[in-house]
C-alpha cells in the first residue's frame, strides 16, 4: 500500500474523513502572509476556493 494512502487513512481513523482536508498546518498558517506578499509586488494570482493549484494549471494549459 502506498504510503500517502496509509497516512490518509491513519488521519480519517482519528479526526474523521473529513478530517484530512482540515487538519490546520504550519503550511497552511502560512498562506495569508504569502498572499500578503504577493499582492503587493503585485505579482498576478489565480486563486479559487475549493480548487488546488495543479486542478488550476492544468485547466489553464
Amino acid at each position: 500500500m502506498p504510503k500517502i494512502l496509509y497516512v490518509q487513512n491513519v488521519l480519517c481513523q482519528q479526526f474523521g474523513s473529513a478530517g484530512v482536508s482540515h487538519i490546520r498546518s504550519p503550511v497552511v498558517e502560512q498562506l495569508e502572509p504569502l498572499y500578503s506578499v504577493i499582492e503587493y509586488t503585485k505579482i498576478p494570482m489565480i486563486k479559487l476556493p475549493g480548487y488546488e493549484a495543479d486542478d488550476i494549471m492544468g485547466t489553464l494549459a
